[in-house]
């Protein structure tokens, strides 16, 4: 008999190795290379998040149909190519700008197979061990644990960086090579109902989502999401420009990491004592409130705890929304990659389009009006969506 139980220690080795600890240092050395700019990041982020945006919906369904470990396992090889693109960059400057979109794209399809597929992996195992009303618990709480253990890792990156900028990438491709052996390690869940009725095409799973109100609570939850996604390169070098030291930038994620820990482990009691629309309006309050805040304090040391908090408190959100979907917006439940890989979709859309938009207005004129053009957009967003959330129960 498979020990579908063994998943849940596996799942959290996994995702402590899919933990990118050296993405603050990324647009720093990036832009120490002659004749690069601000805006060349915005080009191959955009570059990455077209793919994945190409990809979002079709790498959940194909998840699903071909089994949440085997789409883990091609995800952590792809971590391992980006890796090794990055490493490459650093080896030949004179193609750094080929190699750094390259692991773009590569870190973008990384996003897109696991979007969905991890959580919807763990949440099938809780079926099967039939603990699933303790997904936000479980999931959360490991999350939490995973970012408390990847606060070393932060806060050491940088100081790496003194021996060889380098140093940092090599230590994260032996990380992933360990776990891709996790992945291969896993067991996979199945469904009790695959036989019961036939297969749907896609166009039946995206039909199932729309019927259940899912758009218009992906639009307010994700959109936000990829809004501060994109953002998140420029949060080393704005704290450079405010004169953080450097060699401390690995302590705003290590704070951020803190916080996801702290919160994680009462996520599931926030949840419960926060009405659905209580949700929605904290989300949409802390995300706004945290770009303004970026935008009026010029303290670099205020700016990064406030990185740090809004960050991790999105952590909480995604936890949460994740679980809304599984109860209320979720069809078939065979398909459930795909129906968190939809909602996720939209947070690649807003990533395109606020790419170019954005990345000119930092290159133009400044990360503050970036910022404030970020907030604007969010409140915007979110007024525009709200009223069209419903919960519909299955």
């Amino acid at each position: 008999m498979p020990d579908i139980a063994s998943n849940i220690p596996k799942i959290f080795c996994y995702l402590l190795t899919q933990r990118r600890n050296f993405i603050p240092l990324l647009s720093i050395y990036f832009l120490s290379i002659p004749n690069t700019t601000a805006n060349q990041i915005g080009i191959f982020m955009w570059i990455g998040a077209l793919l994945g945006f190409a990809l979002e919906i079709p790498s959940g369904y194909i998840s699903d149909k071909f089994g949440h470990k085997r789409i883990l396992v091609v995800a952590k090889i792809l971590t391992i190519f980006s890796t090794g693109f990055f490493i490459l960059w650093g080896l030949f400057t004179q193609y750094a700008f080929v190699f750094f979109t390259l692991g773009a794209i590569a870190m973008s399809l990384w996003y897109s197979f696991t979007s969905g597929t991890i959580s919807a992996f763990i949440h099938d195992t809780l079926i099967y061990i039939k603990k699933d009303h303790e997904f936000t618990k479980i999931y959360s709480k490991m999350r939490a644990n995973v970012s408390l253990l990847s606060v070393g890792f932060i806060l050491t990156f940088p100081f790496f960086t003194q021996i060889n900028i380098l140093t940092p990438f090599y230590i994260a491709l032996s990380i992933d090579i360990i776990g891709l052996f996790i992945a291969l390690s896993l067991t996979s869940v199945r469904h009790q109902d695959d036989n019961a009725s036939p297969k749907l095409w896609i166009k039946s799973v995206i039909q199932q989502a729309y019927h259940l109100h899912l758009l218009p609570f992906a639009i307010f939850t994700w959109a936000i999401a990829g809004i501060d996604f994109w953002l998140s390169p420029f949060r080393g070098i704005y704290l450079e420009s405010l004169w953080f030291p450097i060699i401390f930038i690995g302590t705003v994620m290590g704070l951020s990491r803190l916080t996801w820990f702290w919160v994680g482990h009462y996520a599931h009691i926030i949840q419960e004592k926060t009405s659905f629309r209580g949700f929605l309006i904290l989300k949409m309050s802390v995300s706004i409130l945290g770009l303004i805040g970026v935008v009026l304090f010029q303290n670099p040391y205020v700016v990064g705890v406030i990185f740090a908090l809004v960050n991790g408190f999105w952590w909480w959100v995604s936890w949460v929304a994740k679980d809304y979907i599984f109860k209320h917006y979720t069809g078939d439940s065979r398909y459930k990659a795909t129906i968190i890989s939809l909602s996720t979709q939209v947070n690649a859309f807003f990533q395109i389009a606020t790419s170019f938009v954005i990345g000119y207005i930092v290159s133009a004129y400044s990360y503050e009006a970036g910022y404030f053009i970020a907030a604007v957009s969010m409140w915007a967003i979110c007024i525009m969506s709200y009223p069209f959330i419903k919960i519909k129960q299955k």
